[in-house]
């Protein structure tokens, strides 16, 4: 079975007694006697059962992941060295690097001090690998922190993440930039917020 949440899809593990949400769209019976739901509040995610995970088209183009070993400089460079497209939406394509989702790459973007509106062909290598660096170090904390809840998010067991009480621009539109001061902008990008530090972030 290969399930994309979408915006708010989560599977939840629960006692049949304390099924938690009107939002509920499938559940799997468990060997324990427990329940394992699919929870969906706008019905974007999705369910699809295959034989074969290999005979999944979805899973066949997805990217390298972001802890693999292969996730290098000559990697990005390989893939979009030329490219036009601005940094933020290559971090965002599932089919370059799996799994990055809004609030990572904007977290990850002000970290790496680079602007979410450079073009991938004036990324050097050592910018490169900073985003790497902080790619995995952003991620790393994330789940150290069981996630980020900021509407819908839960964890397996339907309590809440973390980790947005540690973002430092995602969010925080006319706040004060927590390295200079300068108030964080909010644009879009590709019909998502983005949000950086004009003055940090080059």
């Amino acid at each position: 079975m290969v399930a994309h949440m979408r915006m708010t899809g989560k599977f939840i593990v629960c006692d049949p007694m304390d099924v938690p949400s009107k939002y509920n769209r499938v559940w799997f019976h468990l060997s324990s006697g427990r329940l394992m739901i699919f929870d969906d509040v706008r019905c974007f995610g999705t369910l699809e059962v295959y034989e074969k995970l290999s005979d999944s088209k979805a899973l066949s183009k997805l990217g390298i992941e972001p802890f693999s070993e292969d996730l290098n400089v000559n990697y990005f460079k390989s893939k979009v060295a030329s490219s036009k497209r601005e940094v933020k939406n290559i971090l965002l394509d599932q089919q370059i690097i799996a799994g990055l989702g809004n609030i990572y790459v904007s977290e990850i973007l002000f970290r790496s001090k680079i602007s979410p509106l450079r073009r991938t062909e004036t990324i050097h290598n050592k910018e490169w690998s900073r985003i790497i660096k902080y790619t995995q170090s952003v991620l790393k904390e994330a789940i150290e922190n069981n996630g980020t809840t900021i509407s819908d998010f839960r964890r397996v067991d339907d309590k809440t993440g973390k980790f947005q009480q540690f973002l430092k621009v995602y969010d925080k539109k006319e706040q004060p930039c927590p390295d200079c001061g300068v108030l964080i902008q909010r644009i879009v990008q590709q019909q998502r917020s983005t949000f950086f530090c004009p003055e940090c972030q080059h």
